[in-house]
């Protein structure tokens, strides 16, 4: 079992920090079909926004675990008006993320120099 570090201790895992700088990422066009780079982009954020929605799951399991959360407690909630409403929100912007890039027009290749020389 990997052991877990508590958010009280200091790492010395190095970091990365560089600025930000504009692209026009959203226009690369990687495939001759424009459908198929926008399928494989979705696909894409699906995988990323799935795998972040489990690990946190994973989290959120253990610690109820530790604290005498039961399964059957989770398995018998039921959600109030608001909790309803606040996961609707949710909802529509993961359709947002996953649909949005069926809809893009790509005309970069992927070649392309992403910034400008001075």
């Amino acid at each position: 079992m990997a052991k877990r570090v508590s958010p009280e201790l200091q790492t010395d895992r190095p970091t990365h920090v560089t600025d930000f700088f504009a692209t026009d990422v959203d226009k690369v066009k990687f495939y001759d079909d424009q459908m198929t780079d926008n399928i494989v982009t979705a696909i894409l954020t699906l995988g990323s926004e799935i795998w972040t929605n489990r690990r946190r799951t994973l989290v959120l399991e253990r610690l109820l675990e530790e604290k005498g959360v039961t399964r059957d407690m989770i398995e018998s909630y039921m959600p109030s008006d608001e909790d309803v409403a606040e996961w609707r929100t949710e909802r529509d912007r993961f359709v947002t993320a996953l649909m949005n890039p069926l809809m893009r027009e790509a005309s970069l290749p992927p070649t392309t120099d992403w910034q400008d020389e001075d």
